[in-house]
């Protein structure tokens, strides 16, 4: 009898046994499904944004004619900046010191006789003091300069792969970052800071020179320009004795006629400090200053 008790007991237990065992493989079963839908839902989101940069679409940036720049009104809209990663190492240098060559290590390599353009293997830097404008990658360049894209690679292959750009023509495509602008050419790589810089101090001497507040002739506006604002380029036009200042880092440029009278025009991109401001004589410019120089430096080669 004892033994007919442990057989039905041991019989119950097995059972229970394999009822735990379904429940516990049922349930399993339920979580690995939800897993793999995560795993799915994460993997399209990879997918999505596997170029390195924000994959939000802004029509404002869309260019649908590829030989053919963006109305103005949509580029006075506020233009996404994307995110592609800096390969090239003299690039990051130059990033990482606020495109300032002597803080960079460039202090010592080859110079033009016009004193504003260093030469290095594979790459050209176009400076201003100690300041780079802009760094061109050619051809003699091996290595990856962005988004792991080497110079030369073809048009259609980097659009697939970074996606819209900001600027297209038939000569490049052009992406503005969060730290640079990049513009790729069949046969180079352009790159220019997008460094943020505070105008506030600016705005103060535009308007106390724009209202004659201190008294400040045309060569002092100017002598303090050079001393407190090294990222201009002044150049003087000695027949007309007018004095132009471009800043490409905060996308302005100041204009001074033989008689002193300023003019003051800010592209899109500039950090105004107050738009209410009436003691600056602005004028608004709905395109890109960095993208009108690059097309300028093409007409020059």
């Amino acid at each position: 009898m004892s033994s007919n008790i442990y057989n039905k007991n041991r019989n119950r237990i097995r059972t229970i046994v394999l009822v735990i065992i379904g429940v516990v493989a049922f349930v399993v079963s339920i979580t690995m499904n939800i897993i793999g839908m995560r795993n799915a839902l994460n993997k399209e989101r990879d997918l999505s944004g596997m170029a390195g940069f924000s994959t939000r679409k802004n029509d404002s940036s869309s260019l649908s004619n590829s030989n053919n720049k963006a109305s103005k009104d949509k580029k006075n809209e506020e233009i996404e900046e994307k995110d592609i990663l800096i390969n090239a190492l003299p690039l990051v240098n130059l990033n990482n010191n606020l495109w300032d060559r002597v803080k960079a290590g460039f202090a010592g390599f080859e110079v033009n006789e016009a004193g504003n353009a260093i030469f290095d293997d594979g790459y050209i830097m176009y400076c201003n003091g100690k300041y780079v404008n802009s760094i061109v990658f050619d051809l003699t360049y091996e290595k990856e300069v962005m988004g792991h894209i080497r110079v030369g690679t073809d048009l259609k292959t980097i659009e697939k792969k970074l996606g819209t750009p900001t600027f297209k023509t038939k000569y490049y495509l052009g992406y503005k970052t969060r730290e640079v602008y990049v513009f790729f050419h069949k046969d180079e790589i352009a790159v220019y800071s997008n460094r943020k810089m505070s105008n506030e101090n600016l705005e103060e001497l535009l308007a106390s020179y724009t209202n004659n507040i201190d008294n400040i002739s045309r060569s002092r506006f100017l002598a303090n320009l050079r001393k407190d604002y090294e990222d201009f380029i002044i150049e003087l036009d000695e027949e007309k004795d007018e004095v132009t200042a471009v800043s490409l880092a905060r996308k302005v440029v100041i204009k001074l006629d033989s008689l002193g009278t300023i003019e003051t025009e800010v592209y899109n991109g500039y950090d105004k400090v107050d738009d209410n401001n009436d003691n600056i004589l602005y004028k608004t410019n709905k395109e890109d200053l960095i993208e009108i120089v690059e097309n300028e430096r093409i007409r020059g080669k």
